[in-house]
């Protein structure tokens, strides 16, 4: 069960992890859940909030993502398939491994008494030089997730603009689905290997869930408890989505 909380800050609305209709918590430490959603939130919808860094050559952008599932209970049911009763869950998670993640993000939610998740690629330059910082997030309840080693992205999307500052070896025309099923696995050992979890999220990165023209949803589909996709839309039915394809949109912070 998350909340979410107005925050005066400009870096963004403070939110945390939530927990599925079922009843199958994500894995997050059980400090880090609210008891109460905000109020006038909604009858319905769950609402989850990401953010994420995107390396290029004109530098690092930072962007939040806003994810919504809408409750199969309507307005005025007595039961509700959120903990407590609530009416809604709010989540907030970070893409991309960034220092601004140690030094802002995490301080904001750790004051709220909330708990992130943080999508980690393995090359990320944060990781690599903030190890042990990193790995204190997990300890006190933050979730760790997976967002590939080399963060391949299609460099041209079937809508928008060519993604210039995707590496032609990196850029998942060019992949099977094969090789990046492996190279999520492989982040996953990298994840186990810092929080000692075995139980993972996945983030696609750029919202992409094609390699070499093939879905790739399915290959790794095992690996994971659920997966954040995009299509910016609200899902008509929780207890109908597709885990391997949460829905979201974009909103910049």
């Amino acid at each position: 069960m998350s909340v979410v909380i107005p925050s005066p800050d400009p870096r963004g609305t403070r939110v945390a992890g939530s927990q599925d209709p079922s009843g199958r918590a994500l894995p997050k430490d059980a400090n880090g859940s609210a008891s109460a959603p905000r109020e006038g939130l909604g009858e319905g919808p769950l609402f989850i909030t990401r953010s994420f860094g995107l390396a290029g050559r004109r530098g690092i952008r930072s962007l939040a993502w806003s994810l919504a599932l809408a409750s199969a209970v309507p307005a005025g049911a007595a039961d509700s398939p959120w903990p407590n009763g609530a009416k809604a869950a709010v989540v907030l998670t970070y893409d991309d491994g960034m220092d601004t993640h140690l030094d802002h993000a995490v301080p904001d939610l750790d004051a709220a008494g909330l708990r992130g998740t943080f999508f980690l690629p393995g090359h990320s330059e944060s990781l690599a030089k903030r190890l042990p910082e990193w790995r204190a997030l997990a300890t006190r309840g933050h979730e760790l997730g997976n967002h590939a080693i080399f963060h391949p992205c299609l460099r041209k999307p079937a809508t928008g603009p060519e993604r210039e500052w995707v590496k032609p070896e990196y850029a998942l025309e060019s992949y099977t689905v094969e090789r990046i099923r492996d190279e999520i696995a492989a982040m996953n050992t990298t994840l186990l290997a810092i929080d000692g979890q075995s139980i993972r999220t996945l983030a696609y990165n750029c919202c992409d869930t094609t390699a070499g023209g093939r879905s790739y949803v399915d290959a790794v589909r095992p690996l994971f408890l659920a997966a954040r996709a995009g299509e910016d839309r609200i899902a008509a039915d929780v207890s109908a989505l597709d885990p391997m394809l949460v829905p979201s949109w974009a909103a910049r912070t």
